[in-house]
């Protein structure tokens, strides 16, 4: 797993204006910056005979930015989130999002997506 997580972080990286964290809370969220937190889970979904697994990694994460009234902070985390896809794409995740949105002045996009692999391509 740690390889994966270190994979799936330095995709992450990648992008500029993100910052990814492993969570944060409304309150310590500044204004002018845009968070991504996310979380990983690894499910044995099966194996062959010669015990290789077949697992599945899910990822479930939320964008987020206090608003502004200076900026126009549905496009930038727009922007993010596009970024964000693009990273997904290229791990070989299918995802979904969902606007979370709450009143609290803090704009919020869920995304959660899932990959396959067999672990016999992880063997040296």
């Amino acid at each position: 797993m740690n390889e994966l997580r270190n994979l799936i972080q330095s995709k992450f990286n990648e992008i500029q204006n993100v910052e990814c964290i492993d969570s944060i809370s409304d309150d310590i969220i500044e204004i002018g910056k845009t968070y991504f937190s996310y979380e990983l889970q690894e499910d044995n979904i099966g194996s062959d005979m010669d015990n290789n697994y077949t697992m599945k990694i899910s990822i479930t994460g939320k964008i987020m930015r206090k608003n502004d009234s200076k900026e126009n902070t549905l496009e930038i985390i727009d922007l993010a989130l596009a970024e964000i896809k693009t990273k997904l794409k290229d791990l070989n995740f299918k995802y979904s999002y969902k606007d979370i949105t709450l009143e609290n002045g803090i704009r919020k996009i869920l995304v959660t997506g899932e990959a396959k692999y067999n672990e016999i391509n992880n063997k040296k």
